[in-house]
């Protein structure tokens, strides 16, 4: 995941197809995205079309964030915490799918 997301910050923001993303900041701390590509060439699993909804939740002292991708039936999330008075960082991040092969739990 580290060489994508480096991808994502050093690429031009390009895409084909039809992409529409609303974001909607619910509190200080909440937000939400809905997103929606169709017609598109760039996902990598070879569909032409997909949704997913995002929501972030975060504070001074760490987030929570979960994406919930039904084209796939998958959900993936992460819990960025700190403990100790911000000494120690702990992070989680999880991943399942209908299918299960791919599901995942990370500790750090």
């Amino acid at each position: 995941h580290a060489t994508m997301d480096a991808k994502r910050l050093v690429s031009i923001d390009t895409y084909d197809g039809f992409r529409l993303d609303i974001n909607k900041q619910l509190s200080p701390f909440m937000a939400v995205v809905h997103s929606f590509w169709l017609g598109t060439s760039m996902l990598p699993d070879g569909r032409n079309k997909t949704y997913t909804f995002l929501t972030q939740v975060a504070d001074e002292a760490g987030l929570c964030m979960a994406r919930v991708d039904l084209e796939r039936q998958s959900v993936d999330g992460r819990i960025h915490r700190a403990l100790l008075g911000g000494l120690v960082t702990s992070k989680v991040q999880i991943g399942v799918s209908a299918e299960g092969q791919t599901d995942q739990l990370l500790g750090e």
